[in-house]
């Protein structure tokens, strides 16, 4: 016979009665009103569970359906369109990368693959980059033919983190709209709208239901870049260079792509995604004259001047600048604390606003811009009041040594008749020159080290006081590391050999030293940050190497480019 249900009939009697839950029947026997209410609230917490886990089935079944489609192609082309000319990789902004999943690469929770692409470049050299079995290669091959082929390993740091990309396809969720700089997404017929996260970046990703045509699987679309996803026909052969060495045993290797999931994406089911655009405005809407100082060992005197190859193609990323002006001095036989380099620098600075006021020789409505020992100058010619910052005014600090630098000291050490290993001398003489030590390089020396005088002491304490008082804006760079770049080899080298106080340098200023008074507390990893503490080499932060493609910490073009306190 079944057991009673529920009341059916008034009076109802809830002392005795028995529940189906899940085809199980559940009887009560007759209770007091405190464990009725302790059983309901039981059962209802049942329920919700059993809701999220049929939830949690379908949600595993969507990202299982999604991803089949990868499995099932023999290989892949992925269309990359980089949107800023600061992200271009060997002067292209729009490239293909084959992949093709790897021999033996396990089944459907894991993908492991291989990729290859190849940028041509004007100077009839090719750069082919691929990822066979885990490791990546670098292969440069010259036009004059294959004798001119050199192959070397990439490190993992250089990759962006290709593991993840199963899992930010896996976890998207659906939103209901998304837009890029405020123009709408539109997705192509048969393919889904979603928000996914990769490489801590937020993308509106569209993604195929059914078969699409000319094979599109995915469309990721993002504030920087754009990535296509096809399937291939035919499956791609990718092999490791003819000419690549053997992977020595500390190399590491790409993980495999899991369907673990990353970040939630910052949206939540059923809301609209919005993007920024790729490039930004001034977000003040008022723009003023720019002028930007160098650092140390530029001999050649010109002045102001409109161009200046130094920082790169900054003038592209300025959009708070009325004009961009220059100043290059004799930074070889002028120290920072030169009383005739500081004149100048406060002139010139005079000279670009008709707001500035020339008698009380306050600098208004100006932006000043300063690279490396630059700051220093800057930051003593107003501590030592040969000119004033007018609060209309901002300062911008790349890198300033605000304590010094070590290498100076071991200059010193050098120039004094002191020994040190061959490669340490090597990489002393790439960056800071021969001996004798010019005057700028001996007043770059570390506060309160061997070869800092009482008087330079106390003019570092005065600079980092007007510093800290002042600045706007500064990025410092904690990695040697940095971009990948012609300058990379001897900063990486300074970093590693140099006397560092910290392993946090960008090869020839320590972090502490950048930072000078500001709080480590006050820099973020991320360009968003007015104060940014990135993975940068000191030549890095001459704006000269670009952008990264996906690391927030190694973007310093977009940095200045979107700094909101300008």
């Amino acid at each position: 016979m079944a057991p009673p249900t529920l009341c059916r009939s008034v009076p109802c009697d809830l002392s005795r009665f028995s529940l189906s839950v899940g085809g199980q029947f559940l009887a009560f026997r007759p209770m007091k009103m405190r464990s009725l209410l302790v059983l309901l609230v039981a059962l209802a917490v049942a329920l919700v569970t059993a809701r999220a886990v049929a939830h949690q089935r379908q949600h595993q079944h969507e990202r299982q359906r999604r991803l089949q489609p990868l499995h099932a192609a023999p290989s892949l082309r992925l269309r990359v369109a980089v949107k800023r000319a600061s992200m271009a990789i060997h002067g292209h902004r729009t490239f293909d990368v084959s992949v093709a999943r790897a021999t033996g690469a396990p089944p459907l929770r894991q993908f492991e693959f291989n990729g290859v692409v190849s940028f041509p470049t004007a100077d009839a050299v090719t750069h082919t980059y691929s990822l066979v079995d885990g490791v990546a290669f670098h292969e440069l091959q010259h036009a004059n033919g294959s004798d001119a082929t050199t192959v070397s390993l990439v490190a993992l740091h250089r990759l962006p983190p290709i593991h993840e990309a199963l899992a930010a396809i896996a976890d998207a969720v659906p939103v209901t709209a998304a837009s890029v700089g405020g123009r709408a997404v539109q997705c192509p017929p048969g393919m889904e709208l979603l928000h996914a996260t990769f490489a801590s970046d937020d993308f509106a990703l569209c993604a195929a239901t059914g078969p699409v045509a000319v094979g599109l699987l995915f469309r990721f679309i993002g504030s920087d870049l754009d990535i296509d996803v096809f399937a291939e026909t035919a499956r791609v052969a990718i092999d490791a260079p003819a000419t690549a060495r053997q992977r020595p045993s500390h190399w590491g290797r790409v993980p495999r792509s899991a369907t673990r999931p990353t970040r939630p994406p910052s949206v939540s089911l059923g809301r609209s995604l919005a993007l920024r655009n790729a490039s930004c405005a001034c977000p003040s809407q008022r723009k003023r004259p720019c002028l930007f100082f160098h650092g140390m060992d530029i001999k050649a005197d010109r002045g102001v001047v409109d161009d200046f190859d130094f920082f790169g193609d900054i003038k592209l990323h300025t959009p708070c600048c009325s004009s961009v002006k220059f100043a290059v001095y004799n930074t070889v036989d002028f120290a920072w604390n030169n009383a005739t380099l500081q004149d100048r620098a406060c002139a010139d600075a005079l000279a670009q606003s008709p707001s500035s006021d020339r008698q009380t020789r306050t600098i208004k409505d100006t932006i000043l811009v300063a690279h490396s020992m630059g700051n220093l100058m800057l930051a003593h010619a107003i501590a030592s009041k040969r000119c004033a910052l007018h609060s209309s005014s901002s300062w911008v600090d790349l890198s300033g040594p605000m304590r010094g630098s070590m290498g100076s000291d071991l200059q010193q050490y050098v120039c004094n008749g002191g020994n040190v290993a061959k490669d340490a001398l090597a990489v002393l003489v790439g960056l800071f020159g021969q001996c004798p030590s010019s005057r700028a390089r001996q007043a770059l020396v570390y506060q309160g080290g061997k070869y800092a005088t009482d008087d330079l002491n106390r003019q570092y304490d005065e600079a980092q006081a007007a510093h800290a008082a002042h600045v706007s804006a500064s990025v410092c760079g904690d990695s040697y590391n940095g971009l990948l770049s012609k300058d990379w080899l001897g900063l990486y080298l300074g970093g590693t050999i140099l006397p560092h106080k910290s392993k946090e340098n960008d090869g020839v200023v320590e972090f502490q030293s950048c930072a000078g008074r500001l709080p480590s507390s006050a820099f973020g990893r991320t360009w968003r940050s007015p104060f940014y503490r990135a993975k940068l080499n000191h030549a890095d932060t001459q704006f000269k190497n670009g952008d990264a493609l996906f690391d927030d910490a190694q973007k310093p073009l977009k940095w200045f480019e979107c700094l909101a306190v300008l």
